[in-house]
């Protein structure tokens, strides 16, 4: 997962990544995934035999000094996951802040607009990059690399999938798969916390509402302020 889904990317409040895990060396055969952790959750996984709860939300914020079964929710949603041996997964702020994550899905409902992030966040930077002209042989890449211990990041937000190295791809790597090196600066596109649109013409307050609604699923929403305002810069977080 933190190959794809970097936890530099979280906010430094947030608690994201392996929350719980009862056996570090069991196989991940079935994965839920939740918005949510509660215990109808941890049974409906039990009942499917899941191996791995991804939820967006952490179960855990604060630090716990007991765990008991007479203790609040989280402990009990704990010790069931324990009992179980299902693991517990938490990406959070990681998919609001990372590029094409939740906050770009939301941003980009508007049409014709710039779009960046309220305050930036430091990427990783990648020093080589190679273009994979072709799906089916992501795989057999993959499996080459993974067994020379050496760390690779995908990009599945482009038309073709490119790999990344923090440094020198294994010796005889381009004899056996003669890619094309391509820089890796163009895609650092800008990630960070919340972000603010720019719209290219001035929009209505309600169509900025009707927006909302539609990609909500709603029907109704609270506005503080005059109908008739106008819009041409908005943020969200």
């Amino acid at each position: 997962f933190e190959r794809i889904y970097p936890k530099t990317l979280a906010e430094s409040w947030d608690k994201v990544g392996l929350i719980i895990c009862p056996d570090w060396h069991v196989k991940i055969h079935k994965i839920l995934i939740a918005n949510d952790l509660t215990m109808s959750v941890v049974q409906l996984a039990k009942s499917k035999n899941i191996d791995l709860i991804i939820c967006y939300h952490p179960l855990i914020f604060s630090s716990l000094s007991t765990i008991s079964v007479h203790g609040t929710w989280q402990e009990k949603v704990a010790i069931e996951c324990v009992k179980s041996n299902i693991s517990v997964y938490s990406f959070h702020t990681i998919v609001d802040n990372m590029m094409h994550g939740l906050n770009d899905f939301v941003a980009n409902k508007f049409s014709h607009c710039s779009i960046k992030p309220i305050q930036k966040m430091e990427c990783e930077k990648f020093s080589r990059c190679f273009e994979v002209g072709k799906k089916e042989l992501l795989k057999g890449i993959v499996d080459v690399l993974e067994k020379s211990n050496v760390f690779l990041s995908y990009d599945y937000a482009h038309s073709l999938e490119h790999i990344f190295f923090r440094s020198n791809p294994p010796d005889n790597f381009l004899s056996f798969f003669p890619l094309k090196e391509v820089d890796p600066l163009q895609f650092y596109a800008p990630v960070g916390s919340g972000r603010r649109i720019k719209l290219s013409t001035f929009t209505s307050l309600q169509d900025v509402v009707d927006t909302v609604k539609k990609l909500c699923s709603i029907n109704t929403v609270s506005i503080a302020t005059n109908s008739d305002l106008s819009i041409k810069v908005t943020m969200f977080c």
